[in-house]
């Protein structure tokens, strides 16, 4: 049954056997018997988890900032505070993160959070003696990675990892905004991350000006296109919602699941992440379908 369960976990139902799986669309349950005491107190963690960030929240994103919270508080400011283990394919873009043993296929947009923020280990393809990062271990707080010997030629020396973003300047960037999340109304000061206002992948560098300080949950928000951020620190940051609306304001619900999947559509289409920003924000209030947001997006963006 196991095997059955983790078969046509990502599909869509109508999927044929050989079609890759949607990591998005995966879900693990968990389920937990506990006693009234330890109950109550488990939800009241969530009460203030939620609470902080000034926002309701999914159980994904509570869930993440109740275990960040566990793993490890601020060390050294330059570093992150704990590790995790994620394997990037630099064909296909997916990625899969070590949890207990297991590798678990995780989103695009968490791929991406990593990427701001992480340590990479590249290893090197024994057939052609180059180095190959089809399998670079990248990660919001990686540098460990046991298989490099195992992979290296013969009186080769494991890749070094390099870190992302220099400990000087993380240490700035967090120094900055006193180590808190920058999205208005959110309380979350231990347990937060840079992020690239500029991503990487479309010319973003690692500089002060182009860095912010984001919670896991806000953070996730951003790449998966349901928080909206534009400026700078320097001259003025905004914040929406998918559908344009200032954030923590009144939303539709819908119209800002469209407007989030379309922009994670036109980045997998190609377009960059500000251009479909742009797109996004000159369409009207009122087009709700997402078939109806993607084809006017996709004319709005033929005319840039």
């Amino acid at each position: 049954m196991r095997e059955v369960e983790q078969l046509v976990n990502g599909h869509r139902p109508g999927s044929l056997p050989d079609d890759l799986p949607d990591s998005r669309l995966e879900r693990h349950l968990l389920r937990l018997e506990l006693s009234g005491e330890v109950f109550a107190t488990f939800r009241e963690a969530m009460a203030k988890i939620r609470h902080d960030a000034g926002e309701p929240l999914d159980d994904d994103a509570a869930f993440l900032l109740l275990c960040r919270q566990t793993l490890g508080g601020e060390r050294d400011p330059g570093r992150s505070s704990y590790q995790i283990a994620l394997t990037v394919c630099e064909r296909c873009r997916r990625g899969t993160q070590q949890g207990r043993g297991e590798l678990i296929e995780v989103g695009p947009e968490i791929v991406e959070m990593a990427e701001c923020d992480a340590q990479h280990i590249g290893h090197v393809d024994a057939h052609v003696g180059v180095r190959d990062d089809a399998d670079a271990h990248i990660g919001a707080h990686v540098d460990v990675d046991d298989n490099v010997d195992d992979r290296a030629p013969v009186g080769a020396s494991p890749a070094r990892a390099t870190q992302t973003i220099p400990p000087a300047t993380r240490r700035t960037v967090l120094r900055r905004d006193s180590a808190k999340c920058r999205v208005p109304g959110c309380r979350h000061a231990v347990f937060t991350e840079p992020h690239h206002l500029e991503r990487r992948c479309e010319g973003g560098k690692h500089l002060v000006a182009n860095l912010l300080t984001l919670c896991g949950a806000h953070h996730r928000a951003v790449h998966d296109g349901s928080l909206i951020i534009t400026g700078t620190p320097s001259s003025g940051l905004s914040f929406a919602h998918a559908d344009g609306t200032p954030y923590g304001g009144a939303v539709v619900p819908a119209v800002a699941g469209a407007r989030a999947k379309a922009f994670q559509a036109l980045v997998g289409m190609g377009f960059r992440e500000s251009e479909a920003k742009r797109a996004l924000t000159r369409i009207p209030h009122s087009v709700s379908s997402l078939e109806q947001v993607i084809r006017q997006a996709l004319r709005k963006l033929a005319l840039q």
